[in-house]
């Protein structure tokens, strides 16, 4: 009896999970919604409409957000309070592997890679399209803040070592082998005028 009913029980989720398509994508919104809601209660240090002593601020309403996920966009209910101290934790992970696909695809731009494949990369990677003129802004920005950091003025003499390694083969105990002589160059770099 037992057995039939745990069938039946797999058969139903079975049809939730590949009937519903939105059945993953709901379920997340609700958890990072309630994860949402829990950090900023710690945060405020009472929940809403309590009062305490030791509450450390007010509510201020909430703003919509969007997240691209790989289940679809999104979109939360990102609670505010008045002076405008709280930070999410969860956007400041998204936030990093966000800079972090910026980065590759500036990386494989900067490698040689056509701003039309760096778009169908992403997509196929990410579930969502960029833009060939989205890639170029993102590769101009960059060249223009490494044009900057190239230009900057060096406030200090800036050591550096330059080390090398040459292979000779060499008689030993016999017999030929290679072996490596190592070649370290130290300088300071110092600014000019």
């Amino acid at each position: 009896m037992t057995q039939s009913k745990d069938k039946s029980l797999v058969k139903e989720f079975q049809k939730v999970l590949l009937d519903d398509k939105d059945f993953l994508k709901n379920l997340l919104t609700e958890s990072l919604q309630s994860i949402l809601q829990t950090e900023f209660d710690r945060f405020i240090g009472v929940g809403p409409y309590e009062r305490n002593k030791e509450r450390k601020g007010y509510r201020n309403g909430s703003y919509r957000r969007v997240i691209k996920t790989r289940v679809g966009n999104i979109e939360l209910e990102v609670c505010r309070d008045r002076d405008g101290i709280f930070q999410s934790e969860l956007f400041r992970r998204y936030g990093r592997s966000e800079q972090a696909l910026v980065l590759t695809m500036v990386d494989m731009y900067i490698n040689g890679i056509s701003t039309r494949k760096v778009g169908k990369v992403v997509e196929e990677l990410c579930g969502y399209s960029v833009s060939k003129s989205q890639v170029s802004v993102l590769c101009k920005e960059l060249d223009e803040s490494l044009q900057s950091w190239r230009e900057r003025r060096l406030e200090s003499g800036y050591p550096y070592l330059v080390v090398d390694a040459r292979y000779e083969r060499i008689r030993c105990s016999g017999r030929v082998i290679s072996k490596a002589f190592m070649i370290v160059i130290g300088t300071c770099l110092l600014q000019a005028g």
